[in-house]
């Protein structure tokens, strides 16, 4: 899955995507599983926090920090 995971975190139901029915079955289990839809799409909102450009940004500050200090 590649970095695909470490972004999605667990707010995505990921699928190989070179294999068709792999894709076939994800679609068809988010078509047919409201709960595990809502899940996904709550915990989806919590990780967007994550990649906001203020966290980002104190993130590269507190890395050049680090090595300026370093």
């Amino acid at each position: 899955f590649g970095a695909m995971k470490e972004i999605a975190d667990d707010s995505a139901y990921l699928v190989n995507p070179y294999d068709k029915t792999s894709i076939r079955e994800g679609v068809l289990k988010l078509c047919s599983d409201e709960t595990l839809r809502h899940e996904l799409l709550k915990k989806s909102k919590t990780n967007l926090e994550r990649f906001q450009p203020q966290v980002i940004a104190k993130q590269y500050i507190e890395v050049y920090q680090d090595i300026a200090t370093s």
